[in-house]
């Protein structure tokens, strides 16, 4: 008799392609760096998250998809203010 049924086996895989286990590298200049850690800093975010969330966006983008809500996206519309 199997521990796990196939249905948990199936839910442990899904759970385990969410896992986060590939380094991505690559160099940057000290000012670069001192750029990325000012903008993460002032986001909240620790430099990691922060790169991450700049190459998942761009994905996204690339992909076509929004990257922001459809109320943030609107255009204001060709009147005058």
């Amino acid at each position: 008799m199997p521990l796990l049924s196939e249905d948990q086996l199936a839910a442990e895989a899904e759970k385990r392609e969410t896992y986060r286990l590939v380094g991505v590298t690559t160099k940057l200049s000290p000012r670069e760096v001192a750029d990325i850690e000012r903008v993460a800093k002032r986001r909240g975010q620790q430099r990691g998250e922060f790169i991450r969330h700049l190459i998942l966006d761009e994905l996204t983008r690339d992909n076509g998809e929004p990257t922001a809500s459809a109320e943030l996206s609107e255009s204001s519309g060709s009147g005058s203010c």
